[in-house]
């Protein structure tokens, strides 16, 4: 049994995703398995989409399809992308998040056009891919071969001599804030140096720490979260609300002055 997972803008409060997970359903003739991974994504918000995915697809098994409905009607010819990555299958609109979820691009990326006639245009493109994948067709059989790809425009950290500049790309349901850098970034900028961590008009916080119970409770901190990104948070509390940190803020990142 193959898994299937969901992730989109669509909420739950509608009928689309049960219609989906109906459709997959039949197309695998029962032997697939939904899982729900996020539907609270923003509307039209493929930078929060790509980071979600990014974060938990490795976690699932080899053969995991994951569907990824965010923005899906980009464009004046809208299509849907079908690319196979270390074993995983993802289909995902062509509107740009292609290129924020992977560093460097499948090697065989396979276009379905969404015909607007169709009642569900969507929902006959995963059908369809389904029922094929299911059928062991080769992937370059699938579909038609993606010319070109739209691009995404994500937030990229600024780097600079002893100093980055990162964004907020993302808020957890504890208020935990996570910033566009990368550990790996970081330690090419700092290596092993103190830093200090600029946010709004609040103090800023010196260096970093293992785990939230490094400061008291109610204090701010900074870390590398299970992704390996920057996070702020606070202990035991909200850092969104607590220190008024939300999407797309800036985070300066800069060595310590050097004691005297």
């Amino acid at each position: 049994m193959r898994i299937l997972s969901l992730t989109s803008d669509a909420g739950t409060n509608s009928h689309y995703i049960g219609a989906i997970k109906g459709a997959a359903l039949k197309a695998a003739q029962f032997d697939i398995l939904p899982v729900d991974i996020n539907h609270q994504i923003p509307a039209f918000d493929i930078i929060r989409a790509a980071y979600c995915v990014k974060n938990f697809y490795s976690h699932y098994p080899e053969g995991t399809i994951h569907l990824v409905s965010v923005n899906d009607y980009y464009g004046s010819a809208p299509a849907m992308l079908l690319v196979e990555d270390k074993g995983h299958y993802f289909i995902l609109p062509d509107n740009g998040i292609i290129t924020l979820i992977f560093e460097s691009l499948p090697g065989n990326i396979r276009s379905y056009t969404l015909d607007l006639n169709d009642r569900s245009p969507l929902i006959s493109v995963v059908e369809k891919i389904i029922v094929d994948l299911y059928a062991d067709t080769p992937l370059d059989k699938m579909g038609k071969s993606a010319k070109s790809v739209m691009q995404g425009l994500g937030f990229q950290p600024v780097i600079e001599t002893d100093r980055i500049r990162g964004t907020i790309v993302f808020v957890d349901n504890y208020g935990n804030v996570v910033v566009n850098v990368h550990k790996i970034l970081f330690e090419s900028v700092f290596e092993e140096n103190d830093v200090v961590i600029y946010f709004k008009q609040n103090d800023p916080i010196q260096g970093l720490s293992k785990s939230y119970n490094d400061v008291e409770i109610g204090e701010p901190l900074c870390h590398f979260n299970s992704s390996n990104l920057l996070e702020l948070a606070v202990n035991m509390g909200n850092a969104s609300t607590l220190l008024g940190l939300n999407i797309d803020d800036l985070i300066q990142i800069e060595l310590a002055p050097q004691k005297k």
